[in-house]
């Protein structure tokens, strides 16, 4: 430990950590995220001398995998003005440090905590150590002995609560908490979520990706139980307490919020490796035109019995007769008794030791009927079989083949004999149910003379099925084909309907490069919704974060936009609801709303969105731009830091940093509009007269601390009464030797507030207020004031000049006061030209789709997704914290 930055450290070997080993994720040792708690909490409790410990904001970074044969080194490190920690790791073969976890110390008195153990009910769902380990080892999460701490585990409607083991030869005074038992309890968050279906968690493994707050009131009674409670699915959050029987709480967890190992996999991916099409293919290829292996097939023998079913054409009777032997014995199934059949087949087996059967069908007779006939001679069948084994023949030497015309609809064909097709199911039927008597089925076109029918029936000693056309014999192979199907999807085309509707698809690649269009339904208009077709779309600096997986469902998941990119734009009302008197079709309007990167907008006007209509008398303007309109989330936020926060009076100084780009140009007009003096940042010449123009008084350097000097110079060492900063890192430090007496600090950056950035309070000592905002959460949380917004800060502005990006065909026009963080509108006629349009996803045509589907009985336990059904009674679910 030293003594100005105290840290500690471990070599994560057996003879340490004997426990590691047992801690497995996909076939791999991963130190498990309850070991940084531990590390933590123990600094905690060696710093302040206190029993309890506690740790708030634990982010868990990067998994630390110990390869075999390593024994990687740890080291916890503590910033002592702000308390907070980080967990950095190195292999023992090399030099270079990770960070894997941080978080902030807690070294205060946390009180005591007791919680209310859910009663047992007769509803409860109860499962086994044994079952939840065997369904955890089903995904990959093979625990050894020293993670096995669950001992049974009940699931009721107010949680899951799990009796724990304590681990073996544990010494009270090495952990603040064992980390299997932290761990365990992290585990039944899983058995929760698999017995929770109605969730709708995505079935994958998931690990802790943050905790808001742990707390260790005191030492872990042995053998506690795990209480745990699920407290939302969008993002996955969970709280997991360590506890004694009558519910005294030993360790809490809070707000632990999980993510799945991996990239989520979608529903079509998932679907690929289990969808199968039959495909008709020629009999002598295998894939692609390629020759079929060669297949050692019996040699092809005379038939010695013929059945006939229904009135068969005279070619088929005479090509039958031909493929059979002489003095074959020929039946009518329709006619015949099931004992003389029965015993016409034994003679046959008897006479020859191999018994071949062609069953030709005719026509006059329906489905049922032919069946019917099908059956008979199966039923027959099986009486020989039946005296044959208990001769003690094993699989004797039989062959039936079926002989139907048009029951398949084949390449080629046009229409479906009926009353034939149905014997395609029945063949199936009896292939699986009589395995031994080889039931196979040529088809034959309508007009085959009995030469082909003599050569097709010979043929019939390499496939189950085929099917002749026109001199080819086809038969159906399964294929993975959802590849091929759905490639169509990305195939762009030209719409020739100017109108068609299409949205932004964000790519699986999270590049900002691969994203597409694609064509997409119109939604009809609610009672109180409205359609908009969207002109232009102004792209925030959060749009392509959120594009590129920089921003999650963790920093996202409490605001009103969410996770789609889209939040502005301006359009031109297509079609109203019954209810909507507000506004009406063909006035131009401008909107915020979620998932708002689509041609075609359908909106409630009560549902949060903030909107206001452009009145023709704007619009008539000479100096109107219709891209301008496209930016109004910078006047809103503009407007609600300066009116409703900062209180602006004319005459107060504001500093505006970053007033070259969206956010900063709004507020330049804002401010200036009511009489305040604006000092401004920008990062060229050229954008600091962009913001002059716009109504700065002055405008310094805004990629230097320089502009600390120059505005304590013009103020004469006041400073100033307002900051509006965007600016992260040192910036937001330097922000405070400008601020004067009383300044109110208006913050909209987001990157330190996501990310954990610190401020010295020191400053604070002048009389200043700090404010945070996010104009997204404030659609969300508290709509009224995002209304008073939308109905007054556009307005203050008359001039009404807009940050934009003009995407016109390849070239990108930005306005001479844009920076990299502007909001820029584009129009969609410049993105469609860009991005060509994929088609709409809908459910794709098979190459050998036909207009007939038949149904065939199956006695198959595989569901049509080729999983079984129900899953096995031991797994408890998929998902699994660790």
């Amino acid at each position: 430990m030293d003594a100005l930055t105290p840290q500690w450290e471990v070599t994560l070997a057996p003879a340490n950590l004997p426990w590691l080993p047992d801690h497995t994720v996909l076939g791999s040792v991963v130190l498990p995220g309850t070991a940084y708690l531990d590390a933590a909490l123990s600094a905690v409790r060696q710093r302040s001398g206190r029993a309890q410990a506690g740790l708030d904001s634990v982010v868990f970074a990067v998994p630390l995998v110990v390869a075999d044969h390593d024994a990687p080194i740890t080291r916890i490190t503590v910033d002592e003005p702000t308390k907070r920690f980080t967990v950095n790791g190195r292999s023992a073969h090399t030099q270079l440090w990770t960070a894997h976890a941080n978080g902030r110390l807690v070294e205060a008195n946390l009180g005591s905590k007791r919680i209310d153990v859910p009663a047992r009910s007769a509803n409860d769902r109860v499962f086994d150590g044994e079952d939840v380990y065997k369904g955890l080892s089903a995904v990959g999460l093979s625990y050894g002995p020293a993670f096995q701490c669950i001992q049974s585990v009940r699931i009721g409607s107010a949680g899951c609560v799990a009796q724990l083991a304590s681990p073996e030869s544990v010494s009270a005074q090495r952990h603040a908490v064992h980390p299997a038992l932290a761990d365990a309890a992290l585990q039944c968050i899983a058995v929760l979520l698999a017995a929770r279906p109605e969730l709708d968690i995505p079935p994958a493994a998931h690990v802790p990706a943050s905790i808001d707050r742990v707390r260790l009131y005191g030492e872990v009674p042995e053998d506690p139980i795990a209480v745990v409670e699920i407290t939302s699915t969008q993002p996955l959050c969970a709280n997991a307490y360590l506890a004694s029987r009558d519910g005294e709480v030993a360790l809490a967890m809070t707000g632990v919020t999980l993510r799945p190992v991996g990239s989520a996999s979608t529903p079509l991916s998932e679907l690929e490796q289990y969808f199968y099409e039959p495909r008709w293919e020629p009999l002598e290829e295998e894939i692609e035109g390629q020759p079929a292996p060669t297949v050692t097939a019996p040699a092809p023998r005379p038939a010695n019995v013929i059945v006939e079913i229904a009135q068969v054409p005279l070619a088929v009777a005479e090509g039958a007769r031909r493929a059979a032997s002489a003095g074959v014995a020929v039946l009518n199934a329709d006619t015949v008794e099931k004992a003389n059949l029965a015993g016409t087949f034994a003679d046959a087996l008897d006479r020859d030791e191999f018994l071949r059967v062609l069953v030709t069908v005719g026509s006059g007779k329906s489905a049922v009927e032919n069946v019917a006939g099908l059956v008979t001679v199966a039923q027959s069948l099986r009486m020989v079989m039946e005296a044959e084994t208990e001769r003690g023949v094993v699989s004797p030497d039989v062959q039936v083949v079926l002989v139907s015309k048009n029951a398949f609809l084949a390449p080629g064909d046009r229409d479906l004999d009926l009353d034939q097709a149905a014997l395609v199911g029945a063949r199936r039927v009896l292939a699986n149910e009589q395995h031994p008597a080889k039931w196979s089925l040529v088809d034959l076109p309508a007009a085959a003379s009995a030469e082909e029918v003599t050569a097709e029936i010979g043929a019939m000693n390499r496939a189950e099925e085929v099917a002749v056309r026109q001199g080819l014999r086809w038969t159906q192979r399964m294929r993975r084909s959802l590849p091929e199907l759905v490639a169509p999807w990305e195939e762009p085309f030209e719409p020739t309907d100017p109108e068609v509707a299409y949205e932004v698809q964000i790519p699986d690649t999270r590049t900002l490069k691969d994203i597409k269009l694609r064509a997409c339904d119109r939604i009809e208009p609610g009672p109180r919704q409205v359609e908009v077709r969207v002109e232009t779309v102004g792209l925030n600096y959060k749009d392509p974060l959120k594009v590129l997986g920089i921003l999650t469902e963790r920093e996202l998941g409490k605001t009103y936009f969410k996770l789609e990119p889209g939040m502005e734009g301006f359009g031109v009302i297509t079609r109203v609801g019954s209810q909507v008197t507000e506004v009406r079709v063909g006035e131009s309007i401008a909107v915020a709303e979620r998932g708002l990167l689509r041609r075609y907008l359908t909106f409630d006007l009560d549902g949060g969105a903030a909107w206001e209509p452009i009145a023709d008398v704007h619009l008539r303007r000479d100096e109107f731009d219709p891209l301008a309109v496209g930016s109004g989330v910078p006047f809103f936020t503009a407007g609600y830091a300066f009116y409703k926060l900062a209180d602006v009076r004319p005459g107060e100084t504001v500093l505006i940093h970053g007033a070259a780009g969206g956010m900063g140009m709004a507020a330049v007009q804002v401010a200036a509009n009511m009489g305040a003096v604006v000092y401004a940042t920008a990062g060229s010449e050229e954008r600091r007269r962009a913001a002059l123009d716009l109504g700065a008084t002055a405008a310094f350097d805004s990629r230097s601390v320089g502009f600390v000097d120059d505005i304590l110079q013009i103020t004469e060492g006041r400073g100033v009464d307002v900051i509006y900063n965007s600016l992260p890192g040192e910036m937001i430090a330097q922000n405070f030797a400008v601020a004067g007496e009383f300044c109110r600090i208006i913050e909209i950056g987001k990157a330190d507030i996501y990310f954990g950035g610190a401020t010295d309070l020191k400053p604070f000592s002048g009389n200043l207020s700090f404010h945070s905002i996010d104009m997204d959460r404030m659609l969300r949380l508290r709509r009224r004031y995002s209304a008073s917004c939308g109905a007054n800060a556009p307005r203050c502005s008359p001039r009404a000049s807009s940050p934009r990006c003009h995407t016109r065909g390849s070239r990108s026009k930005r306005s001479s006061g844009r920076s990299r963080r502007c909001s820029a509108p584009s129009t969609w006629a410049g993105l469609s030209w860009i991005c060509a349009i994929r088609p709409r996803r809908c459910c794709p045509e098979s190459p050998s789709r036909s207009r007939c589907v038949r149904v065939t009985p199956t006695s198959s336990p595989v569901d049509s997704a080729g999983s079984v059904w129900p899953p096995p009674a031991h797994w408890p679910g998929p998902a699994q914290p660790t």
